[in-house]
């Protein structure tokens, strides 16, 4: 996932592919051994420059995570998503 240096201007979400959102949440899953979906947006959103987490970013974001989940490429245990 391709994040913005200091003093860059993120990038519009809609202009990510959702392949790049969804190798970055699978690289943040892995690093954290399990994560809330509250966790893991915040990191990706912190990641993509973002600082605040509106309708768009939300949207994009469920639909990278829900891609992920279809392809089963994660489980969901206690609330927590970690690799399959």
């Amino acid at each position: 996932m391709r994040i913005p240096k200091d003093g860059d201007i993120p990038r519009n979400i809609l202009m990510i592919s959702d392949k790049e959102i969804e190798n970055g949440m699978l690289v943040v899953i892995e690093n954290n051994i399990g994560i809330t979906k509250e966790g893991l947006f915040m990191t990706i959103n912190k990641l993509l420059g973002f600082n605040h987490q509106g309708e768009r970013i939300q949207q994009k974001l469920n639909q990278c995570l829900n891609n992920l989940l279809k392809a089963s490429k994660l489980k969901v245990e206690n609330n927590e998503y970690f690799l399959k």
